[in-house]
């Protein structure tokens, strides 16, 4: 991710790169996902799969900055993976998955506890 953000900050040509690599992997998965969502109920926006991606996308290199040496982050380890779900959950209530199954994916969360607490308050 060091490399994606100093890319950013000359010609881009290493970024523009890691995120087509991206694209070619993720977007594949990516659409017949937001079909069966959308399929059992649990998916009420329409956005396209292209849009979708490029939401997921961007929150993932804000994401990425947690990853940074230690000398860049922005708290503790507990605290990135809490920032993390709470992105997550950003992206699917911006995708329109129902806040049910947001639940769902909560409750299923590593943590559990405290932290599936803490993002029930912000699904």
């Amino acid at each position: 991710h060091l490399l994606f953000m100093r890319s950013l900050l000359e010609d881009g040509e290493f970024a523009v790169a890691g995120m087509q690599v991206f694209e070619d992997i993720v977007k594949p998965v990516l659409a017949p996902c937001i079909a069966a969502a959308r399929e059992s109920g649990d998916l009420t926006g329409e956005m396209s799969a292209d849009a979708a991606f490029r939401l997921m996308a961007q929150m993932q290199i804000i994401i990425g900055t947690f990853a940074l040496p230690d000398r860049a982050r922005f708290g503790d380890a507990h605290e990135d993976r809490c920032r993390v779900q709470e992105t997550t959950c950003f992206i699917l209530r911006g995708l329109g998955v129902r806040t049910e199954a947001i639940e769902r994916f909560i409750e299923k969360s590593e943590d559990g506890g405290q932290d599936a607490e803490s993002l029930r308050k912000t699904a």
